[in-house]
């Protein structure tokens, strides 16, 4: 009798197992594309952005590019941030409160007016005047989902390890009353 007691017990917590790992690759994998989603999401605005600002530079010049940008950052158009600067690095336009960044795509870290640290997503583009833009967004999107997200796996896993212990419960009193 103990040893179908035990083959019992061995069943009932290999589904606990079973399901709970199930649950946690579940959330990593939700977790995982979710953010990278976010990220892709926000560099897409970041170079559609890029790409007018550049149309703007190219059909105006340096003096209509400042003019679009000031529009934007007075408008609040949308939630980037912008940095216009001259060969020699001088800023020309924009509030992004950061000295420079590098071309490309990039993650910018700077204090932000009330303060505090801000990580953002950056794309840097050079001009052939010699200007460089900087167009960024903030990753706040991306922090508000991992906090969304991570107790709600947590919560989860809880629900899942607790269901699959009454699940063992229940099973092995069901084939011990069977026995």
């Amino acid at each position: 009798m103990p040893s179908r007691q035990r083959t019992t017990r061995q069943i009932a917590l290999l589904f606990t197992l079973f399901y709970t790992c199930a649950a946690l690759l579940l959330s990593l994998g939700v977790y995982a594309f979710g953010e990278h989603a976010l990220k892709r999401q926000l560099d897409d605005r970041i170079a559609a952005d890029t790409a007018v600002l550049s149309q703007i530079h190219r059909e105006g010049g340096l003096a209509e590019l400042k003019a679009g940008i000031a529009r934007r950052e007075y408008r609040s158009v949308n939630n980037l941030g912008y940095l216009l600067v001259d060969r020699a690095g001088r800023r020309l336009e924009g509030d992004l409160p950061i000295a420079a960044a590098r071309l490309g795509r990039s993650t910018i870290e700077f204090r932000d007016i009330d303060g505090e640290d801000v990580e953002a997503r950056a794309l840097g583009t050079r001009f052939a005047d010699g200007s460089q833009l900087i167009v960024a967004a903030e990753t706040a999107p991306i922090v508000a989902l991992r906090q969304t997200l991570i107790p709600l796996f947590l919560a989860s896993l809880a629900v899942m390890s607790i269901g699959g212990l009454a699940g063992t419960l229940w099973l092995g009193r069901s084939i011990r009353s069977r026995i």
